[in-house]
């Protein structure tokens, strides 16, 4: 009798599930309760790993804190030292740093600050038209909202979307674009000639060109994370996070009439480039400054008054706007710049202000329908095809006191014989033709100022 022995004496770990699951359920708790997505083992599985997790958190928290310097930046060798000593994976000296702990990975930003990110440490890549298959994209992809992954696979290597590059240049199928919040870049031409009409932009996107969107004519919308730290949307406008520049209004925005914001400073370079259906824009007494082709190609715009608070033109910003009618320049401007009013063909009078002493190359390109030009006192050089076909009659205030005339500068154009012999004798060509074509001048006035 004393030789017997009770094996197995207890309950048994599955004995013991399996009569939890029989009292829960005749306490009415469902398996699925119990057992599924939202359910109760998996809540407490959840739980566990988030107090995982920021148990980790805290303890690189801990670690940073003893890392600075007297000059407020962080220690890399004894961050480096400190985290090892916990067991932890750390790379990359530069921001952000690279923590990997207990399976989790962290990024350490240059104040400090402690970020879960499971992407951390992987290589950084960019999308082009050349790899956009990479993201399941091509030319001929027909899809009309997309979202770009956080990460795709190259040579069975996982890597980080960071960049887009010409990714989606001359894309015709797409309506919407989600930008991950991966990505820190847009270069240029990203969007070069595609025809989205909405595109969704992180808080990670801190770098991109001003005329990054110039021929997206069929864009209609910015919408943007509220955290990004350098540009935001106002009613799908792009401005610049303090609101001070105007960077791109959506081309195909469906308002007549556009009222800047008071309190912005400067307009973009193409910020209203190839719009269609705005007929008026009203400028702020706050804007200084209105950068190169800002409101180039804008077919239906009629009228602009620009205030006198603006100190700086950029070139050709009414080139190409075939509608305009009336338009007034700032009293205090010194210079008409290259390119302003080519090709605004119905552009019938403007009033060059006192203040001017210089009309740029190109200024007044093939402006057919205007009538008599006064040119101001202070003149004292006018540019090559700075009239050219403009059929207009010139007056001068006096016009010995101009002193350089450029190439073809008054071809077409009517004034009296005594002028008109003075112009000569400062360039012969003045009024020579030699038309150059349109083609010469979209080249110079697409010329970065």
């Amino acid at each position: 009798m004393n030789n017997i022995r009770i094996k197995n004496s207890g309950i048994t770990l599955i004995a013991l599930i399996v009569t939890i699951i029989i009292l829960l359920i005749l306490a009415s708790i469902s398996i699925t309760t119990l057992t599924g997505d939202n359910g109760i083992l998996r809540s407490a599985t959840d739980a566990r790993e988030q107090s995982r997790i920021a148990e980790s958190k805290e303890k690189i928290e801990a670690i940073v804190a003893l890392c600075f310097g007297r000059k407020g930046n962080i220690k890399y060798d004894k961050l480096k030292e400190e985290l090892e000593n916990i067991g932890a994976n750390v790379s990359n000296e530069n921001y952000p740093i690279w923590v990997e702990l207990n399976g989790n990975k962290f990024e350490i930003d240059e104040e400090g600050n402690v970020i879960l990110n499971d992407l951390a440490g992987l290589d950084e890549i960019e999308i082009t038209y050349e790899n956009q298959d990479l993201i399941g994209l091509s030319n001929n992809t027909s899809i009309s909202n997309f979202e770009i992954p956080k990460t795709c696979e190259k040579d069975g290597k996982q890597y980080k979307i960071t960049s887009l590059g010409d990714s989606f240049a001359y894309n015709i199928s797409l309506n919407s674009v989600r930008i991950p919040d991966t990505v820190k870049r847009l270069n240029d031409y990203a969007f070069y000639w595609s025809r989205v009409k909405e595109v969704y932009i992180p808080k990670s996107v801190v770098e991109f060109k001003d005329d990054l969107f110039s021929n997206c004519f069929y864009l209609q919308s910015f919408h943007v994370d509220e955290n990004n730290p350098v540009i935001k949307d106002i009613d799908g406008v792009l401005y610049t996070k303090s609101g001070k520049t105007l960077i791109v209004y959506p081309a195909s925005k469906t308002v007549t009439k556009y009222t800047i914001p008071s309190g912005v400073e400067a307009i973009g370079s193409c910020a209203f480039y190839y719009t269609s259906g705005i007929e008026e824009i009203e400028i702020p007494t706050t804007v200084k400054r209105i950068k190169y082709n800002a409101f180039c190609e804008s077919g239906d715009l009629e009228t602009v008054i620009i205030p006198d608070s603006v100190e700086e033109l950029g070139r050709g910003i009414f080139w190409g706007c075939t509608n305009l009618t009336t338009v007034s320049l700032p009293s205090n401007l010194t210079k008409i710049p290259d390119s302003t009013f080519s090709d605004c063909n119905n552009l019938e009078s403007i009033q060059i202000p006192t203040s001017v002493t210089e009309i740029g190359d190109y200024a007044f390109f093939e402006n057919y329908k205007l009538g008599t030009i006064q040119i101001p006192e202070n003149v004292s050089k006018i540019g090559e095809n700075a009239f050219f076909s403009a059929n207009a009659t010139i007056s001068f205030d006096n016009y010995r006191n101009i002193i350089e005339v450029g190439d073809y500068a008054f071809y077409g154009c009517n004034m009296n014989n005594d002028a008109k012999n003075y112009i000569l004798s400062l360039n012969p060509n003045a009024f020579k033709s030699e038309n150059q074509g349109i083609g010469s001048v979209m080249s110079y006035t697409f010329a970065e100022q």
